[in-house]
């Protein structure tokens, strides 16, 4: 019986790799789709949707000393604010429009990150469920929509995903200080 069972985890570490493979091609692949998407004509420097530039204007304003609520009408909740203050400092010294671009670009990269931990939430399910989950979070028409500039979704899911993998191990629920983690993400994600 021990004999099986050693046998049974060797096979199962060994088909992690492949678990984590399709994946990571997807997420690679949507990063790339939202790439492409982005190098059409007007896609990085145009005006993509309205609710990118009051996000990114609300993270310039904060960096410059006003307040959202207090000095200016903001009414999202402040933590796509507070995560691109970095890129807000950035773009006082390279403008704006040039931190927007940047700021779709990495929206780009979380839209890969999405998919892949998607994917690799699910691996204990097999490397075709891993697949299709991460298909599924690329492909999803809302999050295409969402992917393509600075919007509140793509990083309200890349939280809660990151939330879920440190609740969750190989379908099972974590150990506390992981959960505690977890919890973290889940709040970072409301905020």
């Amino acid at each position: 019986m021990e004999t099986r069972g050693a046998q049974n985890s060797g096979v199962a570490r060994a088909g992690t790799k492949h678990e984590a493979l399709g994946p990571g091609v997807v997420g690679c692949l949507a990063t790339a789709l939202v790439f492409y998407g982005l190098s059409r004509p007007h896609a990085l420097f145009g005006v993509v949707q309205y609710d990118d530039g009051v996000y990114f204007d609300a993270a310039v304003r904060l960096v410059s000393g006003k307040v959202p609520y207090r000095d200016f009408t903001f009414v999202q909740p402040p933590g796509i604010t507070l995560l691109f203050s970095p890129l807000a400092l950035l773009a006082r010294h390279i403008g704006s429009r040039d931190g927007l671009a940047i700021a779709r670009c990495i929206t780009a990269l979380v839209a890969g990150a999405n998919a892949y931990l998607a994917g690799r939430l699910i691996r204990h399910r097999g490397a075709v469920a891993a697949t299709a989950a991460a298909a599924i979070v690329a492909l999803f028409p809302a999050a295409v929509f969402a992917d393509r500039t600075l919007l509140l979704e793509p990083y309200v899911v890349v939280f809660c995903l990151l939330g879920a993998r440190s609740c969750f191990v190989d379908g099972r629920l974590a150990q506390r200080r992981k959960l505690a983690i977890g919890g973290i993400y889940f709040g970072i994600a409301t905020v």
